[in-house]
């Protein structure tokens, strides 16, 4: 079975005619629930564990109920089990993707305990019965696919589970790891000082919502007078983020000596902030002062509040998300680094939301009034417009390859000048936000570098990371007066994730 490039995949979005089915196959109908959207309100949930009869989530060596997975200490000295389990229904009509995103949701819940290695996964699985025979073989295989090879980018292997017949499709699994003790980050050790970090943004319910408002043509996009190609931008943002592991932010935890921490899903930010505050050893209130939000999707929520809806609580920070970011307590010194390594890493933004404060008061975790919606970094926003506005020559959506799209260059700059920067990238490009690639070009023009903006071609087995590379510095030479580029930095990694942005300085000779 060939592996299929998953950010292509998204990209490309979802035919089910070439995928054996009918042309107005929608695989989210199957369901009235989406994703994590589908989980018992927390306040709810709460009452009915009283059943259990404990008030310890945290007990020595020990993680109980309540939190992202259970921790057993085993007979073995030093040695502890460490397994979660989760299910919930389709949110995007891929069932490859989805096969993806529940495979990162189930491992999320280990990578929030600093628990990188994942020893075994069981896959769930609840077919339909309205499905036919023909439907099911590949949807089901499609699903399997996907989680296969996310399990594969973990690391770990399926080696079981269950398939039973439901009334709705019903996807999940289980992940289970035996680590020593010192692979678990103590998440119950957030002080007064340390600041939070959270590694997604937040708005995935929003976007899978708006994106169906599309498809079923209900009138919601005409009433609120929304942007279709923006939605359709913010809901492949969504399936690349809800697809993406959290195992490089896990890894960094011990790196960076994290205090506490949790993955964001079906309580949305501030329950989720809530349920890991209540567990500290101190008397501590989780304070978040900014909400980083998928592009565009503040814009939905603004129109729904103002015709009187409450645009699925975003601000409140109890919007659904499914197989979100992590949420950390840290040290703002190592925020900063942990930061930095996740970003070049995951070639994706992480943010400071908040900080950590004595507890004074009832309350645990709360959002400040007005708290500041970034989408995707205000700041940066801010230099890009500058730049647009400003006289620095340049040219734009230069194509250099056939392929379409993602291979296109941006000129800042004069073409003949001496010192060239080239800043060859995927992962910004790809969602229409190569701006915050862009924010090097006022520091590189003081320096005297014209600016050479490259998004590429992805690479894979059969056209590895150099060939992409070459490629690239071709469609730069396409406009360039030079003959050659000697390359200055040896910092090319042929292991390195294809989505990773790299810098590589040029110059003529």
């Amino acid at each position: 079975m060939t592996t299929i490039n998953r950010v292509e995949r998204i990209m490309e979005g979802f035919d089910p005619v070439k995928n054996g089915l009918d042309e107005d196959f929608v695989l989210t109908k199957l369901t009235a629930m989406k994703g994590c959207g589908c989980k018992v309100p927390r306040d709810v949930l709460l009452q009915l564990l009283q059943t259990f009869k404990t008030d310890l989530v945290i007990n020595n060596d020990e993680v109980d109920i309540g939190l992202d997975s259970c921790v057993i200490p085993l007979r073995h000295p030093g040695l502890r089990l460490v397994q979660t389990t989760d299910f919930f229904y389709p949110l995007v009509d891929d069932p490859y993707i989805m096969g993806r995103i529940t495979c990162a949701n189930v491992l999320s819940d280990l990578y929030a305990m600093g628990v990188s290695e994942c020893d075994n996964m069981l896959m769930l699985l609840g077919v339909v019965v309205e499905l036919n025979e023909h439907q099911r073989d590949i949807i089901v295989r499609l699903f399997i696919q996907g989680f296969k090879e996310a399990a594969d980018e973990a690391n770990t292997k399926i080696r079981g589970g269950q398939t039973v017949r439901c009334p709705w499709l019903l996807l999940g699994g289980v992940a289970t790891s035996v680590v020593h003790e010192s692979e678990i980050i103590k998440v119950d050790r957030a002080v007064p000082g340390d600041v939070l970090v959270l590694t997604k943004p937040i708005g995935g319910q929003v976007a899978v919502n708006s994106y169906e408002w599309i498809k079923k043509n209900n009138g919601k996009i005409e009433e609120l007078g929304l942007d279709t190609a923006k939605i359709k931008k913010a809901f492949k943002q969504a399936c690349e983020q809800m697809s993406r592991l959290n195992r490089n932010a896990a890894k960094l935890l011990h790196k960076y000596e994290a205090h506490s921490s949790t993955d964001v899903t079906g309580f949305g930010l501030l329950g989720h902030a809530e349920n890991l505050s209540r567990v500290q050893k101190q008397p501590v209130e989780f304070l978040i002062d900014e909400l980083p939000i998928i592009e565009y999707m503040s814009e939905i929520v603004d129109r729904m509040i103002q015709k009187g809806g409450e645009g699925f609580r975003l601000y409140e920070g109890r919007s659904a998300e499914t197989s979100g970011g992590l949420l950390i307590a840290m040290s703002e010194e190592n925020a900063k680094n942990y930061i930095a390594e996740l970003s070049s890493l995951d070639n994706a933004p992480a943010w400071i939301v908040g900080r950590v404060f004595e507890k004074t008061g009832e309350s645990i975790a709360r959002i400040v009034p007005n708290a500041e919606g970034d989408e995707f970094d205000s700041k940066v926003e801010k230099i890009y417009n500058d730049l647009k506005n400003s006289s620095i020559e340049r040219q734009e959506d230069l194509a250099y390859n056939p392929t379409g799209e993602l291979t296109q260059i941006d000129i800042w700059g004069p073409e003949d000048g001496e010192k060239v920067l080239i800043m060859i990238h995927g992962g910004y490009w790809l969602f229409g936000n190569r701006k915050k690639c862009l924010a090097v070009v006022p520091v590189a023009q003081k320096l005297g570098f014209t600016v050479v903006s490259v998004g590429y071609d992805y690479a894979n087995k059969d056209h590895p990371l150099s060939k992409t590379i070459e490629e690239a510095l071709d469609g730069v030479q396409e406009y360039a007066n030079e003959d050659h580029f000697t390359i200055l930095t040896e910092l090319i990694n042929e292991n390195s994730s294809v989505h990773t942005d790299f810098f590589n300085f040029l110059h003529s000779v």
